[in-house]
C-alpha cells in the first residue's frame, strides 16, 4: 500500500518509480536496520545514482512511529549526521505500519528534481521532523 501510494504522489509530480536494481542500506538507526524492507527510487534521468527511497514495514503503527522517530533522532546525532553530506535533507514518513525514508543532498544531487521528490513525498502519510 505504501508503495502505490508513493508512487502516487511522485507521478502527481511527474515523476517516476521504479524498484531499485542495486542494492541501498542508508545510515539507520537499530529499529530501521532490522525491519523488513523494499527500495525504490524515483527515476532522476541527471541523476541516476540518487532518488532512492527505503520503505520499512513493522508489526503496526505505533511500532512504525516509535522507529521512525527514533531514525529522525539518529540522523540528527553526531553518529548519524557524520554519515550524511553537510546539507542532507531528511522525509522520514509513516503511513499505517509502514515507514518512508528518503535523504537528499542540494550539494550532491546533480538532478533538481531531486527536491521534488522531498515535497512529493511531504504528501504522503504522518511526517515525522528530524530534530535540528
Amino acid at each position: 500500500m505504501t508503495r502505490g501510494e508513493v508512487a502516487r504522489a511522485l507521478g502527481a509530480a511527474g515523476l517516476q518509480v521504479e524498484d531499485a536494481t542495486r542494492a541501498y542500506r542508508p545510515a539507520e538507526a537499530p529499529g530501521f536496520a532490522t525491519a523488513p524492507r523494499v527500495v525504490i527510487r524515483a527515476i532522476l534521468p541527471d541523476d541516476p545514482d540518487h532518488g532512492l527511497i527505503v520503505i520499512y514495514e513493522f508489526v503496526d503503527p505505533m511500532a512504525a512511529s516509535a522507529a521512525a522517530e527514533a531514525q529522525a533522532s539518529y540522523v540528527a546525532s553526531g553518529v548519524g549526521r557524520v554519515q550524511f553530506s553537510n546539507d542532507t535533507q531528511f522525509v522520514i514518513r509513516t503511513l499505517g505500519s509502514t515507514a518512508l525514508f528518503y535523504a537528499w543532498s542540494p550539494a550532491v544531487s546533480t538532478d533538481p528534481r531531486a527536491a521534488a521528490i522531498a515535497t512529493a513525498l511531504e504528501t504522503v502519510g504522518v511526517g515525522v521532523p528530524v530534530p535540528g
